[in-house]
């Protein structure tokens, strides 16, 4: 039968990150490539909309362009050095920010009547709401189809603990964000902004949690990037190449990441379908799509191919399709 998804999931990712397969460019690499490079600039993206928007909500004076201004170039530096020993320093601090920010959100929004300052007016939550379809599953896979992202962290893990790890830390996240998502549902009601963050109120503890937030998403757009980077670079033969081309075009390969990101960004304002249409698209597509199409070349290679294997990448690959189509019809129509 098809395998575990914490399995599957790295087992794709790790074919799919070498553009080539037996020696020849074929077209599931090439979307493979083309997966990796735009989720992680989109997600880059996104990045920098909730870091403008905050930035320039919290502080007076400040616009989302002049925000992206002072980011651009600590974003461009990092993402040029690629150091990712000096970014992993940031991951207490991310953890210190999620946190604070969640607890932020759920006591602002226990505290502050419903219509009171950037809070909204509280309205009912359907049951049911069809129309958000593409919302929730952008959403949801914008979380948790990052293991594109997470391979390189999964690789210092002992090949004996990789699968308890990742079990562990999806089921870890899973409940988090569910208990988080039921939470902001029930505080603040169906018009609750897609950043929820903006719902919230200015004082001083709220204030350090945003700016935590801020600090933390700046600090991780270029490991996020950097997926995208070293793809590209590997695509174009840095290595064979003589050191001064090398290091130029890897300059431009990486000024243009993050360009790009930023443009995105600011053509796309909005932070919901910014959202959406990353992570109904390009995540479903490396998530879901292309993952179990992997899978049944590698067995079907092996002539280890059953039905149930058949089925189930028919299946998978199949409800991914579907997603990214509804995704772009909902969000395009909307």
């Amino acid at each position: 039968g098809i395998r575990a998804p914490a399995a599957l999931l790295m087992m794709s990712a790790r074919t799919a990150i070498g553009p080539r397969a037996h020696g020849k460019l074929n077209v599931v690499s090439a979307l493979s490539t083309f997966g990796i490079v735009a989720t992680a600039v989109g997600v880059g993206a996104t990045y920098v909309d909730f870091v403008t928007s905050v930035a320039a909500a919290a502080v007076p004076g400040v616009t989302p362009v002049i925000a992206a201004a002072a980011l651009f170039p600590v974003v461009l530096l990092f993402t040029v050095l690629g150091r990712l020993d000096i970014l992993a320093y940031t991951s207490a601090l991310g953890n210190v920010a999620v946190a604070a920010g969640i607890i932020a959100v759920i006591v602002d929004g226990a505290t502050t009547p419903a219509g009171v300052g950037v809070r909204p007016a509280f309205e009912p939550v359907e049951i049911a709401r069809p129309v958000g379809a593409a919302s929730f599953v952008g959403s949801t896979s914008f979380l948790f189809a990052i293991h594109i992202i997470a391979l390189p962290v999964i690789e210092g893990i002992a090949l004996s603990r990789r699968r308890v790890a990742v079990n562990a830390a999806f089921a870890v996240v899973t409940l988090l964000n569910l208990s988080f998502a039921v939470a902001a549902v029930v505080l603040f009601g169906a018009g609750v902004s897609s950043n929820v963050v903006d719902d919230v109120g200015s004082g001083p503890a709220l204030l350090v949690a945003k700016g935590l937030l801020v600090l933390d998403l700046a600090a991780t757009m270029p490991v996020v990037l950097l997926a995208a980077v070293r793809v590209i670079e590997r695509a174009l033969r840095l290595s064979a190449r003589p050191a001064r081309a090398s290091y130029m075009l890897a300059l431009f390969v990486r000024t243009a990441c993050v360009s790009v990101a930023f443009g995105i960004a600011f053509a796309v304002p909005d932070f919901g379908q910014l959202v959406s249409v990353v992570g109904g698209v390009v995540s479903c597509l490396m998530g879901f799509v292309l993952p179990p199409l992997l899978h049944a070349a590698v067995r079907h290679a092996h002539k280890s191919m059953g039905l149930l294997d058949w089925a189930g990448t028919v299946v998978i690959s199949g409800c991914g399709l579907a997603a990214m189509v509804i995704t772009l019809i909902q969000t395009l129509g909307g």
